[in-house]
């Protein structure tokens, strides 16, 4: 027997052995925080919503601004266009995406309008020409000219803007503040300039 050649063989052997375990050990070590990190990362989705032609992107607890402003789009043609024959599925559809903090005075004041809507027999019929989204206040502005038609056929046409802040739970948009007013869209640079 050839005890050198032994040794060294038994030698590598145990070299290759250790490297082995090393290997296994930090392959180990990668796997968990791979799963670490899988776990812990939010999921994103990436589309494009009908209304703009921008990118947007929504995750469990928060979207692009592109997102939101689909989202404000939408909600101030369904909100900005009524008629007596649809002022119920127009509020229950948006009540859908109410916050409860506004649920309840929203849902008040737009019984008070469905009311005159009904009684007057007005049809309301919004046409939006800017869509904005102010990072700091992360507000929606959807402005644009509202017509109003009576029941004689009078047509009154005015500014309007609807003033949107979208949160996003657990993939939904939920309108956490609104504001509609007569006027260009409030943002914090036309605040500072009104001194408001």
């Amino acid at each position: 027997m050839h005890l050198d050649k032994f040794k060294v063989n038994y030698s590598s052997l145990l070299q290759s052995d250790r490297n082995k375990t090393i290997t296994i050990i930090l392959l180990a070590g990668s796997i968990m925080f791979t799963t670490f990190m899988l776990f812990n990362q939010k999921e994103r989705i990436v589309i494009i919503p009908p209304t703009l032609s921008e990118k947007a992107w929504i995750e469990t607890d928060n979207a692009s601004k592109g997102y939101k402003k689909g989202w404000g789009l939408y909600f101030a043609q369904l909100m900005g266009n009524v008629s007596p024959g649809n002022v119920e599925f127009v509020q229950n559809r948006i009540q859908e995406f109410m916050s409860s903090s506004i649920y309840h005075k929203i849902k008040k004041n737009y019984k008070k309008q469905a009311k005159i809507l009904k009684d007057e027999n007005l049809t309301i019929f919004f046409h939006a020409n800017l869509i904005k989204h102010e990072q700091k206040t992360d507000k929606v502005f959807v402005h644009g000219n509202i017509t109003t038609i009576g029941a004689g056929g009078d047509k009154v046409v005015k500014k309007r803007t609807y003033e949107y802040k979208i949160a996003i739970t657990n993939f939904t948009p939920q309108i956490v503040a609104f504001n509609v007013y007569s006027d260009v869209p409030h943002t914090e640079e036309w605040r500072i300039r009104h001194g408001k």
